[in-house]
C-alpha cells in the first residue's frame, strides 16, 4: 500500500414517487384538473417527482397524480367538470363574449354563479372580490 486511500463513489438511488409520478431529472410544467393543458416552457424545473402530461396525468387539489378523466370528482373549489367548456371571465374581463365552440373537457369558473378566473390560471373566485372594485 502507498498510503493512498481507493474511495468508492456512492450512488444515490433516485427517490420513490408517488403512484402514477415519474421521476425527472430536469422537470417541467404540470396540469391540474382546472388547467390540464397549461402553457409550458422548455425550461428546466427543479428535479423530482412529476405527473406526466404526456400521459394525460394531471395534479389534484389533493396533490395526487391522477388520470385527466377522474378530474370530474376533484376539480378545485369554485369550479365545475365541463364536458364540453365554455370560455372563462376574468377580473380583468368579467363580460367575455363567448362562442358556442366546444372547449376541452376541464374544471370550469361557473359564470351562471357569479365566479370568474383570477389571472390566467389562477382560482376561481366571485366577480365582486376581484381586485380594484
Amino acid at each position: 500500500m502507498t498510503g493512498a486511500e481507493q474511495v468508492t463513489p456512492v450512488i444515490e438511488p433516485f427517490p420513490t414517487c408517488k403512484q402514477n409520478e415519474v421521476w425527472k431529472n430536469c422537470g417541467s410544467c404540470e396540469g391540474d384538473c382546472g388547467n390540464p393543458t397549461p402553457f409550458c416552457t422548455k425550461e428546466c424545473k427543479p428535479p423530482g417527482c412529476y405527473c406526466p402530461l404526456e400521459k394525460k396525468y394531471v395534479r389534484s387539489p389533493k396533490k395526487d397524480c391522477i388520470p385527466l378523466s377522474k378530474c370530474k370528482n376533484n376539480c378545485p373549489a369554485n369550479t365545475t367538470w365541463m364536458d364540453c367548456g365554455t370560455c372563462e371571465g376574468t377580473c380583468y374581463d368579467k363580460t367575455r363574449v363567448c362562442t358556442k365552440e366546444c372547449k376541452p373537457p376541464r374544471c370550469y369558473c361557473p359564470a351562471a354563479k357569479g365566479y370568474v378566473r383570477f389571472g390566467y390560471a389562477g382560482a376561481c373566485i366571485l366577480a365582486k372580490d376581484c381586485p380594484g372594485r
